[in-house]
C-alpha cells in the first residue's frame, strides 16, 4: 500500500512543482509602500499569479496528470488529505518536519487500495473502457508504462492518446522512529519519467537523490521540461547544514523560485534557521527564521514567534517592500479556538492573513 501511495504522491508531486523563479541575493529594497499601495500592489499581483498559473494548468501535461490522477481514484481521498493538510498548516511553527512527513503519510493509511500498478511494477498497462480498470497488456519490458485516455474529449471518444513511461524508479526503505510511532519511509533515489499525449513529448522528469541513515537528503537533482516550461532543482546537504534552490521557467522568464540554506538541529528533527527567498513572481518572500529560538515560545505567544522572524514581502519587478511576514493571532469562529496564523503586516501596522490575500480557502481551517 505504501509503495503504491509513493507513485501517487510523484504525480501529485509534478502538481507541486507546478504550483510551487531567480533574484540576486542581496538585502533587497529598503523603502516599503504605504499600506494602501501595497495592498493594491498585492492584488494586481495575485490577479497576474493566478492567470499565469491557470495557463499552464490548461497545458496538456497537467491536463493529462490531472485526468490520470482521477482515473486512479486519487481524488477520492480529497476529503482525508485536505483535513491533515489544513491541521497540518494551521501547527506549522509546532510541527518537526518528521511530524509533517508523518501526519502526510497518515491520511492516506485507512483508505482503500487505489486502482492502477504498482510504481515497481514492470510491463505495460492500458486502460480498458469496459472494465474501468489498468489491464497488463505486456509483461516482457523492464519499465513500466501506462496508457490511457489523454483527457476528457479523449475519454468520451474511447481514444488512448497518453503514455506515461517510468523507465527508471529506485528507492531506499529507511525505518524512522520518532515519539509518536515507528514507520516505514520510502525515499525515491532515481526517477526517470515522460508523458507523452497526442504523439507530442508532454513532459520530461529526470531526478536522482541520496540522503543520510537518517533519510535527510544530501544531494537532490531534478530536472523537468514540460514545454514552454522549464523547472531545475538542486539540494547539497552536509551534517546539519542543507543549500537548495529551485528556478521554474516560461521560456526564459521566471515564474517560481527559491534559494534557501537550511541548518538542522542535532537530531536532525528540527530547523534551526533558514534563511532565503521564496517568489512567485511578481512577488517575493525573503529573510530568515530562527526555528530553535521559535521553539522556546508557548503555544499562541506571536510577540515571542515574531522576535524569531525577519521577513519582508517585496515586489520584485518594482523593487519594493509590501510589507512584512508575522504571526498574528487568528481567532477561528468556526473551530471556537485561536492560533497563530501569518500575516502581511502594512507600513501603518495594519495587516491582512496571507490565507485571506492568497484566497487559500481548503488548505486552513477556516
Amino acid at each position: 500500500m505504501k509503495k503504491y501511495l509513493i507513485f501517487a504522491s510523484l504525480l501529485l508531486g509534478m502538481f507541486v512543482f507546478l504550483f510551487v523563479a531567480c533574484s540576486d541575493d542581496d538585502d533587497g529594497p529598503s523603502d516599503m509602500l504605504p499600506a494602501g499601495e501595497a495592498k493594491a500592489e498585492i492584488n494586481a499581483a495575485n490577479q497576474e499569479i493566478m492567470t499565469r498559473m491557470g495557463t499552464m494548468m490548461n497545458t496538456q501535461a497537467a491536463t493529462s496528470l490531472s485526468f490520470l490522477m482521477e482515473m486512479m481514484d486519487f481524488y477520492d481521498y480529497d476529503d482525508d488529505w485536505k483535513t491533515h493538510l489544513k491541521s497540518g498548516l494551521a501547527d506549522f511553527h509546532k510541527k518537526t518536519p518528521a511530524a509533517i512527513k508523518r501526519d502526510f503519510f497518515k491520511s492516506f493509511s485507512s483508505q482503500k487500495s487505489m486502482q492502477g500498478p504498482n510504481p515497481e511494477d514492470k510491463g505495460v498497462y492500458q486502460y480498458n473502457y469496459v472494465s474501468g480498470q489498468f489491464d497488463l497488456v505486456n509483461s516482457g519490458v523492464n519499465y513500466l508504462q501506462i496508457i490511457f485516455p489523454a483527457d476528457e474529449e479523449d475519454y468520451y471518444n474511447e481514444g488512448l492518446n497518453a503514455t506515461l513511461t517510468v523507465s527508471q524508479y529506485e528507492y531506499i526503505t529507511i525505518i524512522v522512529d520518532d515519539y509518536w510511532d515507528e514507520y516505514e519511509d520510502i525515499l525515491p533515489t532515481r526517477i526517470k519519467m515522460n508523458l507523452v499525449a497526442y504523439g507530442v513529448t508532454a513532459m520530461d522528469i529526470d531526478f536522482t537523490a541520496s540522503y543520510d541513515s537518517a533519510g535527510v537528503p544530501t544531494n537532490v537533482s531534478a530536472n523537468m521540461q514540460m514545454p514552454p516550461y522549464a523547472l531545475v532543482m538542486s539540494l547539497t546537504g552536509s551534517g546539519r547544514n542543507i543549500v537548495s534552490s529551485m528556478s521554474f521557467k516560461e521560456n526564459t522568464e521566471t515564474m517560481f523560485a527559491y534559494d534557501a540554506k537550511i541548518t538542522l538541529s542535532a537530531d536532525k528533527e528540527d530547523l534551526d534557521f533558514v534563511e532565503g527567498f521564496f517568489q512567485v513572481t511578481p512577488l517575493k518572500v525573503q529573510g530568515e527564521i530562527d526555528g530553535k529560538a521559535m521553539n522556546t515560545c508557548a503555544d499562541n505567544n506571536v510577540e515571542c514567534m515574531n522576535k524569531s522572524l525577519d521577513l519582508k514581502l517585496i515586489h520584485v519587478e518594482k523593487n519594493v517592500i509590501l510589507g512584512n511576514i508575522e504571526f498574528r493571532l487568528y481567532d477561528d469562529p468556526y473551530w471556537d479556538e485561536s492560533y497563530p496564523m501569518f500575516a502581511v503586516v502594512y507600513a501603518d501596522g495594519s495587516y491582512d492573513f496571507l490565507q485571506d490575500i492568497f484566497e487559500m480557502d481548503g488548505l486552513v481551517k477556516k
